[in-house]
């Protein structure tokens, strides 16, 4: 959980430094990374699993702030954690999930 935890946190601190840019994100982006980084660093796993999916849907996929970019690359490290997260509490069932597990974590 703790590699997790440095990966929401590293998200949060990447969106902040280009906040400036990214005047149209609505206060549910913000609340919606707190969130995350909050539960992983409660270690609430359970919580996780529960909101994620949700949190990562109003977050967005890493090709709505641009492939290669910090704030792109940035989203795709949390959910490629996320993924390593849920294989390893074996709960990783992406093709069961019917989305795309990159960018709503199933």
């Amino acid at each position: 959980m703790w590699d997790f935890y440095l990966d929401a946190s590293y998200v949060r601190q990447v969106f902040e430094k280009h906040r400036r840019e990214l005047k149209d994100l609505r206060p549910l982006f913000w609340a919606a990374l707190r969130d995350i980084e909050n539960a992983a660093d409660q270690d609430d796993f359970a919580l996780l699993k529960t909101h994620f999916p949700k949190w990562s849907t109003l977050l967005g996929a890493p090709g709505d702030f641009g492939y290669g970019t910090p704030c792109g690359d940035a989203l795709r490290t949390l959910y490629e954690s996320w993924n390593r997260l849920l294989k390893s509490h074996g709960d990783a069932k992406p093709e069961a999930c019917g989305f795309d597990p990159i960018s709503l974590g199933c």
